[in-house]
């Protein structure tokens, strides 16, 4: 009888122990949850998107490349898609083009354009032309919004071609704003 009373409560510490190991686990799992979740919370408190287009002396720049993909957690692109390249994706709303370009290799003024190994600036021949939804703007003044067209052209184009050029830009950041609908025809992953 003594050696069963030892067996029970040598059982009844492994049981109590394993009980309070789950507690332990099951708490910790929640916290991490709720961690997770105050995350995504914040993670939705701003979270817009702008399309975007950049040519230099007439050539557009292939932003779709896997280098591109996501840079910057605040600012960024997710070049997986078939529009990743397109559409800057901005949850900070203390960030701007500097930063977005900044985290690319990039830089952008309102006189200079600079590519991680070439500069283009403004000069007798060739300007570096912005524009915000079809309108000719400042770098500086600019202030990112949500669903904005961007057009970021060098060179000496005539307005015909900046014409083309602000037509190629797309018009998705509303897609991934959830404001309109994905057209049937592209393939798009949303986040």
């Amino acid at each position: 009888i003594i050696m069963k009373r030892k067996s029970v409560k040598r059982y009844q510490r492994y049981f109590f122990d394993i009980c309070v190991s789950l507690i332990i686990l099951l708490l910790f799992a929640d916290l991490r949850d709720d961690k997770a979740t105050n995350k995504q919370i914040i993670r939705e408190r701003f979270h817009i998107h702008i399309d975007f287009k950049v040519f230099i002396n007439g050539q557009e720049m292939d932003f779709s490349l896997p280098q591109y993909n996501e840079k910057d957690r605040r600012i960024h692109l997710h070049t997986e898609n078939d529009f990743g390249g397109n559409v800057v994706h901005i949850e900070d709303e203390r960030v701007g083009l500097r930063e977005f370009f900044s985290s690319l290799g990039m830089a952008i003024t309102d006189e200079c354009f600079s590519t991680t190994n070439e500069t283009f600036c403004n000069n007798q021949n060739k300007r570096l032309k912005f524009y915000v939804n079809g309108k000719r703007t400042s770098v500086a003044d600019y202030r990112i919004s949500d669903s904005d067209r961007i057009l970021i052209s060098y060179g000496n184009e005539t307005e015909e071609m900046i014409e083309k050029q602000l037509g190629s830009v797309t018009n998705l950041a509303c897609v991934f704003s959830s404001k309109c609908e994905i057209p049937e025809e592209l393939n798009i992953v949303t986040l």
